[in-house]
């Protein structure tokens, strides 16, 4: 999971230290997109499900989700998920709930929700 935002350079101190207060600190990193241009990310890992990286997100405070809403461009903070399905008959490898405290993150930050699903089949 990925949170990505177009930041200037008082936006990246600001997230910086409110990530250091959630001990998140090295989840932030910069980025060059295709067309020059910067993006940042807090990349939240990996994991079967995506229920603990959606709980990550919640951690991040609330606090955090408004400065971010505050010091990024509006329309430019997403959420990106990408589930990865390698056995189509394990429920465990189904669907995604996003948890209540998850959802108001990312509505407190003003961020869109991007969910890809990979399915592999023989």
């Amino acid at each position: 999971m990925r949170i990505a935002a177009d930041l200037d350079g008082t936006g990246v101190r600001e997230l910086q230290a409110a990530l250091s207060d959630r001990g998140a600190e090295d989840a932030l990193s910069r980025r060059e997109d295709r067309r020059g241009g910067v993006r940042w990310r807090i990349d939240l890992g990996r994991a079967e499900r995506p229920e603990p990286l959606l709980e990550r997100l919640a951690d991040l405070g609330e606090p955090a989700a408004r400065m971010i809403r505050r010091i990024a461009p509006e329309g430019a903070v997403s959420v990106s998920l990408c589930q990865e399905i390698g056995d189509v008959d394990d429920p465990g490898q189904k669907g995604i709930w996003f948890a209540p405290e998850a959802v108001r993150w990312a509505a407190l930050a003003g961020a869109s929700v991007d969910i890809d699903q990979y399915i592999y089949t023989d």
